[in-house]
């Protein structure tokens, strides 16, 4: 496959990505996704999966991915809403049980395997200082992909698949985000959009009508891409 195209001659590539599963993902993003026939890939916790079982079945059954975002989300003990299971104290062993049992329970409840991850804050190491050491390689063995946050695109044939970058869009400003879009296509580069709330009612997240311009804006590309991150990661020469 030539180095400037990604699947059938198309210049770019883009997914959606949520996180946490949170349930203004249901009621707000998948009307939207659904509309323009965008099939996203959501990081979802268990604890929030439980509170509607049945609305994240069915959006299985539409087509959507889900992907593994641990049990417990650990991200470094800087970010205070995490001290109580910072990375900095965990071992090995500890983020690899995480990965094991979150896919268990998804498996168990929703009937998926996830294929892809999501770094919870972005956070890709445990431990610190002389024993810190990344777990990359370990989403390696588990996974087809590896989900960060690290506001870029990612190029063909450079990107590791299993650390991809990732641009948030919670409260961004859609304009913004086509320029994203434009420059992904202008640079052959796979842009992923993560966001968490949608149209909450705090204004925390991105408003839904938003969601729907950049929706209806990169559908209008027929060289552009659309999917999950697992069928990307699949079907790319990456």
């Amino acid at each position: 496959m030539d180095a400037q195209t990604w699947l059938n001659g198309q210049k770019a590539a883009l997914s959606f990505t949520f996180d946490d599963a949170r349930q203004t993902q249901l009621t707000n993003a998948i009307p939207c996704l659904n509309e323009y026939d965008i099939k996203a890939t959501f990081y979802v916790l268990q604890k929030n999966v439980e509170r509607d079982i049945a609305g994240w079945q069915q959006i299985v059954q539409q087509g959507h991915e889900i992907g593994n975002h641990t049990v417990t989300h650990p991200c470094s003990g800087n970010f205070s809403h995490s001290r109580h299971r910072a990375l900095e104290h965990f071992s090995w062993s500890q983020i690899e049980d995480e990965i094991i049992e979150a896919n268990r329970l998804i498996e168990e409840t929703l009937g998926v395997l996830p294929q892809t991850f999501a770094y919870p804050c972005g956070n890709s190491f445990v431990g610190r200082g002389r024993n810190r050491q990344s777990y990359v390689s370990l989403i390696a063995q588990y996974f087809k992909a590896g989900r960060a946050t690290l506001n870029s695109g990612n190029a063909k044939g450079i990107c590791d698949v299993y650390h991809l970058h990732a641009v948030g869009i919670d409260r961004a400003d859609p304009e913004n985000l086509k320029l994203l879009i434009d420059q992904a296509r202008a640079n052959n580069d796979w842009l992923i959009f993560y966001a968490h709330e949608l149209g909450d009612d705090e204004g925390r997240g991105m408003a839904t009508d938003a969601l729907n311009e950049v929706c209806r804006y990169a559908r209008q590309f027929d060289d552009l891409w659309i999917d999950t991150v697992a069928e990307i990661a699949s079907m790319a020469e990456l």
